[in-house]
């Protein structure tokens, strides 16, 4: 594995987010929740530091805890060449951050029923040679 650098708008971005009260951070993600998304799903994705993945699994746990609604920005058109999958199946989530992002919906794909989501997880983690983490 090869820890990749942030690109400079995705610092920008986290920047912009971070540290920020709940009012603003909801404002920004109403303005351009895909961009916010993308950044984190890329951090997930490049870097490995377990205190950057932790932080941004924090982020993201705020941000569903919220407004469980923004779940949907995962599923944005913009992201639709994007594996947003794969950086939570690849990572050692904690059961809370799990619990979250399933109950919002995260690993379901829009209009498919949560089964069909379950059977495409599976197919993924079979890929990658993953377990199942399930609770």
């Amino acid at each position: 594995m090869t820890t990749k650098l942030i690109s400079g708008t995705g610092l920008q971005l986290l920047r912009r987010y971070d540290n920020r009260a709940e009012s603003v951070r909801a404002q920004l993600l109403d303005d351009d929740g895909p961009a916010y998304v993308q950044v984190f799903v890329n951090i997930l994705r490049d870097i490995f530091k377990e205190e950057t993945v932790e932080y941004v699994l924090a982020l993201i746990d705020e941000m569903l805890t919220a407004n469980l609604k923004r779940a949907r920005l995962f599923h944005d058109k913009s992201l639709a060449n994007e594996d947003t999958y794969e950086p939570f199946l690849s990572c050692d989530l904690s059961s809370k951050v799990l619990v979250t992002m399933w109950s919002a919906n995260i690993f379901i794909v829009q209009g498919q029923k949560p089964r069909m989501a379950l059977l495409q997880m599976e197919k993924i983690q079979r890929r990658r040679a993953l377990p199942l983490m399930m609770y």
